[in-house]
């Protein structure tokens, strides 16, 4: 039986997960059944909203303790803006850019956000974002029904490709080709998140496009070694022991109210 790709994931407040679809607006969990074509890793323990997460994922709060250094609005906008990435629609015309030096735990976030968005999400080249004369334009048929971008790790000396960027915040009506397949007409309702070692340029046109405009920036300074001596396996570990706990506490960020 032949089904139209647009015919899934038609409810942007609906998040297919393993025991059920949740819906984002009241914390309700519908049976399986509707068509959907993405999947989170794991499913939200709801009960870390009610007992705390300092109890459900003691480990994921300290490290994001450790980002915000002390900064008390770093959290908070941390985990709306993960939980604005589990829903199919755009909010808020705005890329995340988390820059810092090489060890200061910075992709740990976006590791992390990635692995629990599953197939809601899709990572994409160094210079997907970046002008290029040599543009992997296959990939944009890669972000077709994903929630959540991730790109790690920009290149030196790049410039940002701006229409790149406002095309796919605004909204606009994209034009994507796969391998070996037709050509693909949709809307972005991703969230961007960039993480990187060098601050990337803007062209002289910045200023006229607002792309300066629609972009916050998370400074990361502290080494992570301070906190953790290895962080290479950790945000593997941390969502394989907290994954529904931090699930949680990204969802109910986003707006969610108490189930």
């Amino acid at each position: 039986m032949f089904a139209d790709p647009q015919a899934f994931d038609v409810d942007p407040w609906l998040l297919n997960t393993p025991s059920g679809i949740v819906d984002l607006r009241d914390g309700n969990v519908l049976p399986h059944g509707m068509l959907m074509r993405n999947q989170t890793a794991v499913a939200p323990n709801f009960r870390a909203m009610v007992e705390g997460y300092e109890q459900h994922c003691p480990r994921w709060m300290a490290y994001l303790n450790f980002i915000a250094d002390g900064r008390d609005d770093v959290i908070p906008f941390l985990r709306r803006w993960g939980g604005g990435s589990f829903v199919g629609t755009i909010f808020e015309l705005y890329f995340l850019f988390i820059h810092g030096l090489y060890g200061t735990g910075k992709t740990v976030y976006l590791d992390v956000l990635s692995r629990l968005a599953h197939l809601y999400g899709t990572p994409v080249s160094k210079g997907f974002f970046m002008r290029s004369l040599e543009k992997r334009t296959f990939e944009l048929y890669q972000t077709f029904k994903k929630r959540a971008v991730f790109s790690d790790e920009v290149p030196k000396g790049s410039t940002w490709d701006e229409m790149m960027l406002l095309t796919m915040l605004n909204g606009s009506e994209l034009h994507a080709e796969g391998k070996g397949k037709a050509f693909l007409k949709f809307r972005s309702v991703a969230s961007i998140t960039i993480t990187g070692n060098h601050r990337p340029a803007f062209v002289t046109s910045a200023e006229e496009s607002g792309i300066d405009r629609r972009l916050l920036v998370l400074e990361c300074n502290k080494k992570i070694a301070e906190h953790m001596p290895d962080n290479t396996r950790f945000a593997r570990e941390v969502v394989e022991e907290e994954g529904p706990s931090i699930l949680a506490f990204f969802i109910q960020g986003g707006g969610l109210a108490e189930p």
